[in-house]
């Protein structure tokens, strides 16, 4: 069900029963017998019914986000720049990433001729930047391309913008006791796992985040133990592995691993 709400998660005890989901004005509940939730792990604990322990709820109000936005702007060039992405860091302008959607694949864009950049701006919800018009963020995108030097402000056709609240979840100095603290309850649900970036509050990557989906799958439908916050549990993440790595990975034979160096 798209364009819907979690309005509350109905439970007896440690098992969850039914979620209540909102659409248009009306509920519809859904039972179940197993619950796979990659939304905020803060938005869980909120939602929950009978409410979690007090203590619960204080430590998910202390767990913060970043939000972001992106503005997507057609450009009239076939060719801006090389990269699939490149971080900003000019001080005069907001933009901090531009992503360049033709070089991810050239099926990403309807005309060979024209380039899609989506230019992403670093924002907490509510703020000036988050609240502005549509339009005003689209001119704002198109002088920061041109000061840039990427292209003039004459070759952009049309600009769209997306906003995406709890993008990042941030790491202050006091997460990770409120983190251990909720996790240690939410691991106490029989039938209950919590996935992805939002879902673990972990700054995953994209196939990190949905490694945690499919072996949450697995551990529902054929009673695997993954521990699920235990993937990218490194402290540095390599995108290039050696071959020697990839190699006593194979041999090890340890399926997380494994899955992690192919990404």
């Amino acid at each position: 069900m798209t364009d819907s709400d979690v309005v509350r998660i109905h439970r007896t005890g440690q098992v969850i029963d039914s979620i209540e989901i909102g659409h248009n004005g009306s509920t519809r509940l859904v039972a179940g017998t197993d619950f796979i939730s990659s939304m905020p792990i803060t938005e869980f604990i909120q939602r929950l019914d009978p409410p979690a322990p007090a203590a619960i709820r204080e430590a998910a109000s202390g767990l913060s986000y970043r939000d972001f936005l992106t503005v997507c702007l057609i450009v009239n060039k076939p060719n801006v720049f090389p990269d699939n992405w490149i971080y900003v860091h000019e001080p005069a302008v907001q933009v901090g990433r531009i992503q360049n959607f033709k070089n991810w694949s050239p099926d990403m864009v309807p005309d060979p001729d024209q380039c899609s950049l989506g230019l992403e701006y670093f924002c907490n919800e509510g703020d000036a930047l988050w609240s502005a018009k549509d339009e005003t963020l689209i001119e704002l995108a198109k002088r920061e391309l041109e000061s840039l030097g990427l292209a003039q402000q004459s070759e952009v056709t049309d600009g769209c913008v997306f906003r995406m609240a709890k993008s990042y979840p941030v790491y202050d100095s006091g997460y990770r006791l409120l983190l251990d603290e909720i996790r240690a309850y939410v691991d106490s649900f029989e039938n209950f796992q919590t996935v992805g970036r939002n879902g673990l509050h972990r700054y995953n990557n994209q196939d990190h985040a949905m490694l945690t989906g499919m072996y949450a799958v697995r551990n529902s439908l054929f009673g695997k133990t993954h521990d699920l916050w235990a993937v990218n549990g490194e402290q540095e993440y390599h995108e290039e592995v050696r071959e020697s790595e990839a190699a006593q990975t194979q041999a090890s034979g340890d399926e997380s691993s494994h899955a992690i160096s192919i990404a």
